[in-house]
């Protein structure tokens, strides 16, 4: 019989799936259709569900910061501080962030910057710009600045996540 091998398979995965929590389940089957490049698969299988925008919802609703931060395993400051900002701003739904937050939950890890300013000067100054500045509360030079993660700066923090899988 022609579809011998195909019922073969489908028990085969059915025996392995079983095994598993219905998350994980979901895991697999979304993998192996990403994988296997099947479009009308993945389509059947997030018709009427909204698809997750990326990476950073999954890593960010599923873990802690310091989960993500080990995972990530920044080396730089600037580094450091993108990975906690973009955490932050994420699950927070977020628009603007300070350095004090963020060097805040940088000190909770162990891993408090001495610079914050300086450390977000840096994403800022790349090109293309990790981070941007939105507002300044105040006047004077110490005056809380707000800043924000940029798309480019969410594309960073992906590859430092390792989305490529």
């Amino acid at each position: 019989m022609q579809f011998e091998p195909e019922l073969n398979a489908m028990n085969d995965i059915l025996k392995a799936l079983k095994e598993l929590e219905p998350e994980a389940q979901e895991r697999v089957v979304n993998w192996v259709t990403g994988k296997l490049n099947l479009p009308k698969a993945s389509a059947i299988l997030n018709k009427g569900q909204k698809p997750k925008e990326n990476i950073i919802e999954d890593n960010i609703n599923n873990n802690t910061l310091a989960e993500v931060f080990a995972a990530t395993n920044p080396n730089s400051d600037s580094d450091k501080v993108l990975v906690v900002a973009t955490y932050i701003q994420n699950r927070d739904s977020k628009d603007e962030l300070t350095g004090r937050e963020i060097n805040k939950e940088l000190v909770h890890l162990g891993h408090g910057v001495g610079n914050i300013t300086n450390a977000i000067s840096g994403l800022m100054n790349r090109t293309p710009k990790l981070m941007i500045q939105t507002r300044k509360d105040g006047s004077t030079k110490q005056a809380q600045k707000k800043y924000k993660v940029t798309i480019e700066g969410l594309n960073a923090y992906k590859k430092m996540f390792g989305k490529a899988e």
